[in-house]
Order: structure tokens, then sequence, then C-alpha cells
């Protein structure tokens, strides 16, 4: 059980994350979550992240967004993520069925990431999910056989639900599994 909440990798940021071959091998999709992840909460890409994501682009792997966003959130996602990067973004709406609620494919549930492997036509196995979230991006991850990189939050904002509900248990996870950002 304590497995599910274990991450394959971490990292000290997502810049880091074009030089490590370690992480790299064998993948041929990066899913990224978005919030605290490539930018701050609610916030815009950076300089260095727009470089790490360019890196990553040249290596010739496929890109992807997994957010929980809905409505104007993922619009903006979107837009903010258009070219160079031309990144597809899954949302739990975007992988609903006709008649299905939305909210069942929230990470944690692997539904967006499975999507997201079928429409790029790789293996789960050679999918990263990058993200700062254990509860929700790694057990996604986890859950649907990919691979997962745990990233420590970008910025000091945090939607209020996770700040009070999600950060202190994660991090009491992080210590008892005894992982570190490195």
């Amino acid at each position: 059980m304590v497995e599910i909440l274990r991450p394959t990798f971490t990292a000290p940021t997502v810049e880091a994350l074009p030089k490590r071959e370690d992480i790299l091998a064998g993948i041929q999709l990066v899913a990224f979550d978005v919030d605290g992840t490539l930018t701050e909460h609610h916030g815009q890409l950076e300089e260095s992240v727009k470089t790490a994501l360019n890196e990553l682009g040249a290596r010739g792997l496929n890109m992807c967004i997994i957010s929980n966003a809905y409505g104007d959130r993922a619009d903006s996602l979107r837009e903010m993520l258009g070219d160079p990067f031309d990144m597809p973004v899954f949302t739990p709406k975007s992988v609903a069925l006709l008649g299905e609620r939305p909210s069942k494919h929230r990470k944690p549930s692997p539904a967006m990431l499975l999507h997201a492997a079928k429409v790029h036509g790789v293996s789960l196995t050679g999918v990263l999910m990058v993200g700062d979230q254990i509860a929700k991006d790694v057990v996604s991850a986890n859950r649907a056989g990919a691979k997962s990189l745990l990233l420590p939050r970008r910025g000091k904002g945090d939607d209020l639900k996770v700040r009070i509900f999600q950060r202190p248990p994660e991090a009491l996870v992080r210590m008892a599994l005894g992982i570190r950002f490195g």
C-alpha cells in the first residue's frame, strides 16, 4: 500500500530534468502537472522553465499537460503553452465519455495518463509524470503503471484546500518514506 505513494524519482526543480539521463532513459512521453510544477499556483511560465521544455522537445520527447483544471484555467493553460510547445492539455473533462462525470477522472485517477499514452501511441512504461504532489501526481502515475518524478512545490502559493488538507500529510509521508529532493 505504501509503495503507491513512492515516486520513481525526485529532483530539485523541473529545470534539472533535461540533464537527468537516469530519469529520461526509456521515456517517450513526459506528462507535466502545471500549478506548483511548471508554474507557481496560477502563475506563468518562467524563462528557465521554457528553456527546459525546449531542451526536452529538442530531444524528441513527446510532452503533454495532465491537469485537474476546469474551464477558464484549462483554456489559459492551452494559451500559455502554445507555440513552440504545442503540448496537448488533458483535463478530466477532455477524457470523460459522453454522460460521465468528469470529476471521476481527476488525479489521482490514472485516466488522464492512460488517455495521454494512448493518444501519443506509447507504452505506459515509457511515460513519466512530473508533479509536485504525492497524493495526485505520484499516485496517478503509479496506478497507471507509469514512472513519476516528484518535485518540491514551485513558488509559495497554493490552493487553500491543498495547503490545509494535503501539504501537511504529504510532508509526513515524505519524511516516513525518506524522500529527499536532490
